[in-house]
């Protein structure tokens, strides 16, 4: 791409070849596991950006950079909203059709620079007619604020029954040593997280660690999604991991939800205590974003 504000067609095709190579390899019900997390992820962080940052411009694929650190466009839009436009494309042509444009694009532009006028220009002259454009609606995309209603539907039916399952353990009919966790794979472990309840309870997450050791967990999705329900659900045993984790994880992805998962329930001095030992170790980027959510100096 040619600037920053393009950044989206570099990270955007990055995670949709990404997507396509998991497709191949392991199997569509597979790469749908990886894209509901991380549909789930865009719109978490979309809300994030736009509501709680007030920053409803970053939300536009292409959106200004002018005057700004570029690592501030280092959010899931350039990545995630990139790969559901390019993915909603590919959904409306056909694949065929859409495989074929993308190797006539490839092949034609090769090693040449690219931003999102030329792109966009391309894709209206090579594939796509009035009917498809208004299908997908591409200004919303590119340059609307937000998250566009057609959206593509990821369907996964492991998740779905992880889901099911989720639902059931915060309703109390099925019990911790009922659930398929030891033949989940880490994007089902990540999700059944994700969507228990924050006011479950200290008590039922001692419950569901004592049984699968989550607290250990070497994956850093699933012990994310773990250490904030810890935070919200006010269980203490996992503060010491979320201490470790805090000081030897640099990523923005991570840490912003935790530290505003502590700030949000009246855990703001174990943040900031955290965060003191953590802030050498982290990139200047993240050191703005914290020091302006933990309202450091003040």
């Amino acid at each position: 791409n040619s600037t920053w504000d393009d950044f989206w067609l570099n990270e955007g095709f990055t995670v949709y070849f990404e997507q396509r190579i998991m497709e191949a390899v392991y199997g569509r019900e597979t790469s749908e596991m990886l894209a509901k997390l991380s549909q789930q992820g865009l719109l978490e962080e979309e809300v994030d950006i736009r509501v709680n940052e007030n920053r409803p411009n970053d939300t536009k694929l292409k959106f200004d950079l002018t005057g700004r650190n570029p690592d501030d466009g280092m959010t899931a839009i350039p990545y995630d909203k990139g790969y559901f436009f390019l993915r909603l494309i590919e959904e409306t042509v056909g694949r065929e059709s859409w495989d074929a444009f993308l190797k006539q694009y490839f092949t034609e532009h090769s090693f040449q620079v690219m931003d999102t006028e030329q792109f966009l220009g391309y894709l209206h002259d090579n594939l796509l007619n009035g009917e498809y454009e208004n299908a997908i609606n591409i200004d919303d995309w590119v340059y609307g604020v937000g998250l566009p209603q057609n959206m593509p539907v990821v369907s996964s039916d492991r998740m779905a029954k992880v889901d099911e399952a989720a639902k059931a353990w915060n309703a109390g009919t099925l019990a911790s040593k009922d659930l398929a966790w030891d033949s989940w794979v880490y994007q089902e472990r990540t999700r059944f997280i994700g969507q228990m309840a924050d006011n479950g309870g200290a008590a039922k997450m001692a419950e569901l660690d004592a049984i699968y050791h989550v607290v250990q967990s070497g994956n850093n999705e699933v012990l994310f999604a773990w250490l904030e329900k810890s935070i919200r659900n006010n269980y203490e045993a996992a503060y010491p991991r979320l201490r470790t984790f805090l000081v030897n994880v640099g990523r923005r992805k991570f840490l912003t939800p935790l530290y505003r998962a502590m700030k949000e329930t009246n855990k703001l001095k174990m943040a900031k205590e955290i965060y003191e030992e953590a802030r050498p170790n982290y990139h200047s980027v993240s050191v703005g974003t914290m020091d302006e959510l933990l309202e450091r100096g003040s």
